[in-house]
């Protein structure tokens, strides 16, 4: 008689810890269970079902093993790399013709930039530790695209624009964001300010997060700065609070406590303002040569 992955999980008793993780409360089996029906309920209401394939694309963690067993449950499922580069995960995702990864919510891994290339579509895996270790959801990414008879129908005197812009009559708007269950889209990242350092991708708007909660940062713009062989650095411009100081090291260190090492600012800049665009907002696309490091 052959034991199937639900047989075993059956046998757990319905409060026993089956997922633990340091500094959460541990996820019971009976709540691993309930939680492995609601994935799955998503990707298929998304279109994926049992014969289809999808990539965990996922760092390692607790999300990461119950999303492994939540898949193998319902889809046919690969666990890649995230710290793959483009290439590979092109190479991995012609190989197994995977209908969509499942990444970080807000990740910048080299798998989101090859999904959008071959117009598959990106899954976020949304961690809640509150209800216990390795719990998730899972939602759709939206990378904005429009067509409507009022759109516009391309760029003025600019033919490399609309062919980088324009696909079958959508217009791609540089966005990324997600998709809630009613629909309702939320935008989170222009995608051409995403900085490439080596294939390594960064958001910037992560590490601004990151800066901003320390008590002596008022304003921060993350961006990329040229590098001659990794292609981009990552920079910031910072703006202290009134009163207050702190070193370009101290803040290196705190944004390394938080994140990965290639995250980290290379260089920091003290400003009294953050250099603004045109319309008033934050360019981090043109602060590079704003600040002379063109």
């Amino acid at each position: 008689m052959s034991i199937v992955l639900c047989d075993l999980l059956a046998t757990g008793a319905q409060d026993a810890p089956a997922i633990c993780a340091s500094g959460r409360s541990p996820l019971g089996f009976g709540a691993l269970r309930s939680l492995i029906a609601q994935p799955i309920n998503r990707l298929n209401a998304l279109g994926t079902g049992r014969n289809d394939r999808v990539a965990i694309v996922l760092p390692n963690g607790p999300e990461m093993a119950t999303c492994s067993i939540a898949c193998a449950s319902g889809v046919t499922s690969a666990p890649l790399n995230p710290a793959y580069r483009a290439d590979e995960f092109e190479f991995y995702r012609s190989d197994l013709h995977a209908s969509a990864p499942i990444v970080e919510r807000g990740s910048p891994s080299a798998a989101v930039d090859m999904a959008q290339k071959m117009g598959v579509r990106v899954i976020d895996l949304i961690a809640n530790s509150d209800r216990g270790a390795g719990y998730f959801d899972l939602q759709p990414r939206a990378s904005d695209a429009v067509t409507r008879p009022t759109k516009r129908t391309g760029y003025e005197n600019n033919p490399k624009a609309n062919e980088e812009a324009f696909e079958n009559r959508w217009f791609g708007t540089g966005d990324q964001g997600v998709m809630d269950d009613e629909g309702y889209i939320s935008i989170t990242e222009r995608l051409k300010e995403i900085i490439n350092r080596g294939g390594e991708k960064v958001s910037p708007r992560e590490v601004d997060e990151i800066l901003m909660d320390h008590a002596a940062v008022a304003q921060v713009g993350c961006f990329g700065m040229p590098h001659p062989k990794l292609g981009e650095e990552v920079a910031a411009v910072v703006v202290l609070r009134e009163g207050q100081q702190v070193t370009e090291c101290e803040l290196q260190a705190f944004v390394s406590s938080r994140a990965a090492d290639y995250k980290v600012p290379k260089k920091i800049f003290f400003m009294d303002e953050i250099p603004k665009g045109a319309t008033g907002k934050l360019n981090r696309i043109g602060l590079a040569a704003k600040l002379g490091l063109t």
